[in-house]
């Protein structure tokens, strides 16, 4: 992953503009040997090629998400709990007030980080939703013997 990946706001706009492969039909590679049609190899062979297509789908998905979904997030479970301790020690050595003042700022930054995390889950997501619809299609095209 890139460092830019752990950024909050910077990553979720990476992954906006991201054009990852693997969302088009057209970025799959068949390899049906379509001689197998009609003999007793024909269900055999469809097999092979849609494990064939689903191991390229998982690795368009690996090649986006660079490590794994969780990672993405990590940063914003760090910044909840910094927020929280923060808060804490900053009640205990400063004036009620003031005390009150960080614990505000901090839970005004836990929300934007929050917000920004849920935000590119959803981005991230509705990429790898198209991933996995490219490849079926891919399948259905690639992967079957002409009737």
């Amino acid at each position: 992953m890139a460092l830019s990946d752990w950024i909050p706001i910077v990553a979720t706009i990476k992954h906006a503009l991201a054009d990852p492969k693997g969302r088009n039909v057209a970025d799959y590679t068949c390899t049906m040997d379509k001689t197998a049609c009609g003999t007793e190899f024909e269900a055999v062979t469809i097999k092979k090629c849609q494990d064939n297509i689903k191991m390229q789908m998982l690795q368009y998905i690996a090649d986006f998400c660079g490590g794994g979904i969780v990672d993405q997030y990590a940063g914003g479970v760090v910044s909840l709990t910094l927020a929280a301790i923060v808060g804490l020690i900053l009640k205990k050595l400063i004036a009620k007030n003031a005390a009150q003042a960080a614990i505000s700022t901090a839970g005004g930054v836990t929300i934007v980080l929050a917000v920004d995390g849920f935000a590119d889950l959803a981005i991230t997501i509705r990429k790898i939703n198209q991933i996995k619809d490219a490849a079926e299609k891919a399948m259905q095209t690639c992967c079957s013997c002409p009737k």
